[in-house]
């Protein structure tokens, strides 16, 4: 007999009775599943609603978000959930004019649209979101909020703004999904969620957030994130394959393959060197030549500090001459070099990881 695929659930996460509930995981392994079974019971028995967030516009037409719920009206194994939570009065699910609905197909194939559940948003149209009121929306699912396809400009500040849009200053739950796709991503740097990217399958952590608020009690308000790296639940395919396998099946986050240094570094002359940050990211970039022919050699730098007088890219401001925010500023007399060198690609790293972290932060 055929072992039984486990999926994952969101009961151990939910425990921790945070604002905000980030999930990272392998794909296909039930994050999903688990947050929708969750919006569709609190939108049944409590008539809590949510709102279902996409970046664009383009990710949220009807069909599509009907799409995202045709799991829970029938799953590949013939469970039709949406019966299961309802007790047989529904069905499906039916989006009209951006609400989302519980609904009944007819056997004329006609849908009779039933109690409304929530709302579609997408972040880049924020701002026509604001002068409405969601009075029974609690709940929010972000899907796919971490991407190697580009963020919208002040993304977290965004979904921010939409948050306090749809709950006001009630409190309420926050679901971001993503996949092991790319660890530069906005949301871990500006949330300083400072051990995501050490963190090992099956971990939650919990960042607690004082606010400049307080409740109706008076008591301060502690904004809570918990982040979960989802246990792989073994998923077997045979259709997966390559560089993306390891994520697609295990939960491992994406790389791409690059080139190694074929001796310790000693062995190579170093020329000069220099750093780099994007959010929680840093990287040591040595100019390294072999034969007279040079290239790049690129580390993950995990000190505290930059050494004093070092030359650093960095997303951070900073007065000191030798930053810059852009890798065009030059500031030495090898930034060209090392510009020139890194857009040729005749750069080498200590490992995959790295590669493809620099490359997902610095669009060069």
């Amino acid at each position: 007999m055929a072992k039984k695929q486990k999926y994952y659930r969101l009961d151990k996460i939910l425990e921790t009775d945070a604002n905000y509930y980030m999930l990272l995981g392998e794909r296909s392994n039930g994050k999903s599943f688990s947050v929708k079974e969750y919006l569709l019971k609190e939108a049944y028995e409590n008539d809590v609603q949510f709102g279902y967030v996409r970046r664009w516009k383009e990710d949220i037409p009807s069909y599509a978000v009907e799409d995202y719920f045709s799991d829970l009206v029938m799953d590949s194994d013939g469970v039709e959930h949406i019966k299961r939570i309802t007790n047989g009065e529904y069905s499906n699910i039916s989006v009209y004019s951006g609400g989302i609905y519980f609904a009944n197909v007819g056997k004329d194939l006609k849908v009779v649209r039933g109690k409304r559940i929530g709302s579609t948003f997408a972040l880049t149209l924020e701002s026509r979101y604001k002068s409405r009121s969601y009075p029974k929306m609690n709940n929010i699912v972000v899907e796919e909020f971490i991407t190697d396809k580009g963020y919208i400009p002040n993304e977290v500040s965004t979904l921010m703004g939409l948050v306090s849009t749809i709950i006001r200053r009630r409190r309420g739950k926050v679901f971001l999904i993503g996949n092991t796709i790319t660890r530069s991503c906005p949301y871990f740097s500006e949330w300083q969620l400072t051990n995501t990217l050490k963190m090992k399958q099956g971990d939650i952590d919990i960042y607690n957030f004082a606010t400049n608020q307080v409740d109706e009690n008076g008591v301060p308000v502690i904004v809570r994130i918990a982040v979960e790296y989802c246990t792989n639940e073994n998923a077997n395919s045979q259709m997966f394959f390559g560089k993306s396998s390891k994520m697609i099946t295990s939960g491992e986050w994406e790389t791409k393959e690059f080139l190694h240094l074929d001796e310790r570094l000693e062995k190579y002359k170093c020329h000069y060197t220099m750093y780099a940050e994007k959010g929680m990211l840093r990287f040591c970039i040595k100019l390294l030549s072999k034969d007279n022919t040079p290239f790049i050699y690129i580390y993950p730098y995990t000190k505290i500090d930059f050494p004093d007088k070092s030359r650093v890219v960095s997303d951070r401001y900073c007065l000191d001459r030798l930053y810059s925010l852009s890798w065009t500023e030059k500031r030495t007399k090898f930034d060209a070099t090392v510009i020139k060198l890194l857009k040729e690609r005749k750069v080498t790293f200590s490992d995959n990881l790295t590669g493809t972290d620099f490359f997902n932060s610095f669009n060069i």
